[in-house]
């Protein structure tokens, strides 16, 4: 059964964008972050799915708990940590896996505050939320992640990536804006998410993220897919 615990209180500055869209999240993610039901959580899901079979996960930024419902209906986890700073998304988490029978623990903090023992968990993942921390919280979060890995174990990172070439970037806002307002977004809230994504988010490039993979001590780095300025990557331990 679901258990929760590690729960202090979320920094205001984290709370508002995403709070204000928990109850259409999945709705609005699949609008601005094209491929990401069809393409993106079944890839995600395959990779942990094959790694963690009665074994233990980690999710970084959890959400609603759409991916970790998959993992846990065709992975049978033994255990699964959800870590998601925004209580009513934990909320949301706790409704849809409520009758779920592996162990489940919801640590309500940002994935930066997180601390586990090392070698705990055969796969950890995170999906498109590591571009909204600093770069230096980053490359201490991916040494622990490296960590908390057992030997051989996978960490898929997925998230919204930046470019050296800045028009490239700009492109990529225009083409998911315009998928975006096609798939019923308002013009109004497409704009407030591509300003969030200009001014506020931390996003590095691939070449960053893989330094950052391989200085953690992450090996066998590869780009599994990637689409404008998303990319989900996997690296083994």
């Amino acid at each position: 059964m679901p258990e929760k615990y590690n729960n202090p209180s979320p920094p205001e500055k984290e709370s508002g964008f995403y709070s204000d869209i928990v109850r259409r999240y999945e709705t609005e993610v699949n609008r601005f972050v094209p491929g990401y039901a069809e393409e993106i959580v079944p890839l995600v899901t395959g990779e942990v799915i094959r790694k963690a079979h009665n074994g233990a996960v980690l999710d970084l930024g959890s959400g609603v708990g759409n991916v970790d419902e998959i993992i846990i209906d065709q992975a049978n986890p033994q255990s699964i940590d959800l870590v998601e700073i925004l209580e009513p998304m934990i909320e949301e988490s706790k409704k849809r896996l409520e009758d779920k029978n592996s162990t489940i623990r919801f640590h309500e903090m940002s994935a930066e505050d997180f601390e586990a023992e090392p070698n705990s968990f055969n796969a950890v993942l995170s999906n498109l939320v590591i571009h909204n921390i600093p770069y230096e919280d980053k490359v201490r979060l991916i040494s622990n992640i490296h960590k908390w890995l057992k030997d051989g174990g996978i960490f898929i990172w997925t998230d919204l990536v930046s470019f050296s070439d800045t028009a490239e970037l700009e492109r990529c806002f225009e083409e998911r804006k315009k998928i975006a307002i096609s798939m019923g977004a308002t013009e109004e809230f497409a704009e407030e998410n591509f300003k969030k994504e200009r001014e506020e988010d931390n996003m590095i490039t691939v070449e960053q993220m893989t330094e950052m993979l391989q200085q953690a001590g992450f090996q066998n780095i590869e780009i599994l897919w990637t689409r404008y300025n998303e990319v989900v990557m996997r690296a083994t331990k």
